[in-house]
């Protein structure tokens, strides 16, 4: 009886390793999860950083357990750039004197408007304006660069084409809503509205 049991076992070790490995494994994992394929899956769908990655689909069970997708992870639309905030200021009138002080004799008055970016504190250009009048005569003065800086200082250029040519310079301050400086060395002021977009700030006006 002995000798029948050992030679049974022989024959059946010696059966095994005549067997292919992979049915030997196969036999000892009846759910062969070794030899299925993969999937691809989101990552922490619910999360608000998914990651798409592929998985055996062995291991899909515990995945789809705690929420995990099948398929990979929607693309997000890259959000708008925001839009680059832009301030204007307008003044329907100013006073232009004739002489450094804002008690020198009046000289002429008029509408000035020019915008700026805050991001760069640039004056933009073309668009900028001050119409200098001078009973009978309006001098139509177009702004061709500038800046307005964080602390509200501003620096123009102008040059006149109607009715003659001219350059000059603008060196002030913008105060709330008020532009006060030199323009050409001679006193000037304008009172009006700073309106600003794109900013996040509430827009400020004269009221």
């Amino acid at each position: 009886m002995i000798r029948r049991g050992f030679g049974i076992a022989i024959m059946t070790a010696l059966l095994a390793l005549s067997l292919p490995l992979s049915t030997v494994v196969a036999q000892g994992n009846g759910d062969n999860h070794g030899h299925r394929g993969k999937i691809t899956i989101c990552h922490m769908a619910q999360s608000s950083h998914p990651v798409t990655i592929t998985i055996s689909t062995a291991a899909w069970k515990a995945h789809k357990a705690h929420g995990d997708t099948l398929g990979p992870c929607p693309t997000s639309p890259k959000p708008p750039k925001p839009a680059q905030g832009t301030c204007t200021f307008d003044a329907s009138t100013s006073i232009y004197n004739n002489g450094p002080l804002s008690t020198s004799p009046l000289l002429a008055t008029g509408p000035i408007h020019f915008s700026w970016t805050v991001a760069t504190g640039l004056v933009t250009v073309p668009g900028g304006s001050w119409n200098e009048f001078i009973s009978p005569i309006t001098y139509f003065n177009n702004i061709t660069s500038g800046s307005v800086s964080g602390t509200g200082a501003v620096n123009l250029s102008f040059v006149r084409t109607v009715p003659d040519s001219n350059s000059f310079l603008f060196s002030g301050q913008l105060t709330a809503n008020t532009l006060t400086g030199l323009a050409a060395g001679n006193y000037f002021t304008a009172t009006g509205t700073v309106s600003c977009n794109g900013t996040g700030s509430h827009d400020n006006d004269d009221d």
